[in-house]
């Protein structure tokens, strides 16, 4: 078993002139936290207001339904649809999902995945094993070993060729 472990909803994100970390609360799921939600620096006033009906829009639609929205990238999603500042995009949006995408412009990503992954950031819980990232790829290579399917030849540090 990974032995998950779940962090709490929000982030601590890093503002550019802010020496310290600055929290973004989930007052949904951490009422006591609507304050702190509300006075946060990050983005406007305005953007926290948006940020309640971005969060509706993911929470009130079906999976199949937000993959059936017309497509977009992300950066055009936020601005257009959804009216957020320069700012929290900048502060929030681009620095936390590049993270997850692994791509450098939000205009590089999927409006659709955008939506399916924050609704699943809205929904559940994020987690991380115990044993870190690596604890998947050991127990993906211990299933495969020991498959009832026969074992399976794993190499590492291979040319693969057609």
């Amino acid at each position: 078993a990974l032995q998950l472990k779940q962090f709490l909803p929000g982030a601590l994100i890093k503002i550019k002139d802010k020496e310290s970390l600055v929290t973004v609360a989930d007052p949904r799921r951490q009422p006591a936290k609507l304050f702190t939600a509300l006075t946060t620096p990050l983005g406007t006033f305005r953007d926290k207001l948006r940020l309640v009906h971005l969060f509706f829009h993911v929470l009130t639609t079906s999976v199949d339904n937000l993959f059936n929205e017309t497509e977009t990238d992300t950066m055009t999603c936020l601005k257009e649809k959804y009216k957020f500042s320069d700012k929290i995009i900048g502060e929030f949006f681009h620095p936390f999902f590049q993270g997850i995408f692994f791509t450098p412009q939000l205009q590089d990503q999927s409006s659709r995945m955008f939506h399916f992954v924050l609704k699943m950031f809205a929904q559940g819980a994020v987690s991380l094993p115990t044993g870190g990232m690596q604890a998947v790829a050991d127990q993906l290579e211990h299933k495969a070993r020991t498959s009832s399917f026969g074992a399976v030849d794993i190499r590492t540090n291979q040319i693969v060729s057609d």
